[in-house]
């Protein structure tokens, strides 16, 4: 056991190290700016996913305290980094009960297993960004772990107990995303196949009746406990309406071999490709299938919520810990061995895909070298510059422009002196405030449905303020003077 806790430290060092080395200097959506705003001002409040902002503002805190200077950005990334690893680190764990049932090549076994999911184009990804699902990976190889562990346990309590722990650890990785509902679908078969695909099991008089006496107990249990906590930690009818209503996009089944191309299949790969071409083995049929069963209710749900919206496979990251033990299974150690190498370089592609743009990139330069020193705060009026101050001036307190202009035009004039106060406060100890140029440009449209304040907003700006232009290079602001 002492051996399988330093090989997952091991794991954990050396893929956490390379998450943070392979990450990019961009964010992966536009949820990521709007995270990392959240986490620095500390409001924990997120729709379908409560746990996320409340462990990244621990954490963020926890760096505070320990005097490190790292910028919110890289706090929330080292976060998605840390979590994966521990992701990965447990499956490790899991994949050494998995196959402890084989007389021979055990940990070699293992390690390939471990490899196949570290190397998957969705765990580099995640584990690289910021985004949810690097966090929500953790408890999934945790639960993942405990759940192999019951599979291998000799005593039957002992099973039980494991699998009333593994219902408790994916509750909790349902508070970190909503899509934590389904890990019982992805682990679930893995474990009722495996029972079936081992000899004792098929050399018994009894067949299924011996395969479901063995697992049933567990699924149970697993099951009724992860949907009870679910209930008291989070709030799945919500979820359930949104994977319902989608964002508004069709999501009529033409769209299906769209979805498991670019989810399931792509994203995926090669471990997609592996564990379902399994059922075409004599001797792992049954796995195969169980692997083509687990993925029914993951695509099902990109159905409903990714229409026209690539995610990478964020919504099946889980299945990839089912899918390794499969092609261990399942394949030969060439075929293997090749996987995670194309799996590694599909990855790093992915990761490239987020480079910054060249003139993204520029702005970032011209505005880090335009603040190298000093700080305050900044209205912005895109998101590209948001994430640009983010990441190349994070001393500057980001303030996105549309947050104030959604409001009714009487919110935001009795929300004025107080407005100015802050400003004044800051003015007062010479801090900067700005006003960059796409913040101008959103202040002087047309008052609509959406942007109902830029009238009142703005003018205040120009009757109270005078602006001074602080443009370098490609980046254009002002800062705002008491007249």
């Amino acid at each position: 056991m002492m051996r399988t806790i330093f090989g997952a430290l091991v794991v954990f060092v050396v893929t956490c190290a390379c998450f943070v080395a392979l990450g990019p200097q961009e964010f992966y959506k536009a949820d990521g700016p709007r995270l990392v705003l959240h986490v620095m001002r500390e409001n924990p409040a997120w729709p379908q996913h409560p746990f996320y902002l409340p462990i990244l503002i621990a954490f963020r805190q926890l760096v505070e305290a320990l005097g490190l200077p790292i910028a919110t950005f890289d706090v929330c990334r080292f976060a998605s980094a840390i979590g994966t690893a521990i992701g990965v680190a447990s499956a490790f764990v899991g994949m050494r009960f998995f196959f402890s049932r084989r007389r021979n090549g055990a940990t070699s076994a293992s390690i390939l297993a471990t490899l196949l999911v570290a190397t998957s184009p969705v765990v580099l990804l995640f584990g690289s960004v910021v985004e949810i699902h690097g966090v929500f990976f953790a408890p999934a190889g945790i639960a993942f772990a405990a759940l192999c562990f019951a599979l291998c346990a000799r005593s039957r309590a002992v099973s039980l107990a494991a699998a009333t722990v593994t219902g408790g650890i994916t509750a909790v990785a349902t508070g970190i995303h909503a899509s934590g509902l389904l890990l019982p679908a992805a682990f679930a078969p893995l474990l009722i196949a495996t029972e079936w695909d081992d000899d004792r099991a098929r050399s018994a008089p009894r067949g299924w009746k011996h395969v479901f006496a063995a697992t049933l107990p567990i699924v149970l249990v697993f099951g009724l406990v992860h949907t009870a906590l679910v209930f008291v930690l989070t709030d799945p009818l919500s979820a359930r309406t949104f994977v319902d209503t989608g964002f508004g996009r069709p999501q009529g089944i033409e769209y299906l071999p769209r979805v498991v191309f670019d989810e399931f299949l792509m994203a995926l790969l090669p471990l997609s490709v592996l564990a379902c071409l399994a059922s075409l083995r004599e001797r792992t049929r049954v796995l195969g299938a169980a692997a083509l069963v687990s993925a029914v209710p993951y695509c099902a749900a990109a159905l409903q919520l990714l229409v026209n919206e690539p995610e990478f496979g964020a919504y099946l990251i889980p299945l990839v810990l089912p899918y390794a033990a499969i092609a261990v299974r399942a394949w030969p150690r060439y075929v293997l061995a090749a996987a995670i190498v194309v799996g590694a370089s599909l990855g790093i592609r992915t990761l490239h895909f987020f480079d910054p743009k060249p003139a993204d990139a520029q702005y970032r330069r011209d505005l880090g070298e335009r603040f190298e020193s000093g700080g305050g705060a900044v209205f912005l009026g895109t998101p590209s510059e948001l994430t640009a101050f983010l990441l190349a001036a994070p001393q500057f307190e980001p303030m996105p422009l549309d947050e104030f202009l959604v409001q009714p035009p009487e919110t935001v004039r009795a929300a004025l002196p107080f407005f100015d106060s802050k400003l004044d406060e800051r003015l007062s100890h010479n801090e900067l405030v700005l006003l960059t140029e796409g913040a101008r440009q959103l202040l002087s449209q047309p008052t609509d449905t959406v942007l109902r304040s830029g009238n009142v907003l703005g003018e205040h700006l120009r009757e109270r303020y005078a602006f001074d232009d602080v443009s370098y290079g490609t980046f254009h602001a002002v800062a705002l003077r008491r007249r």
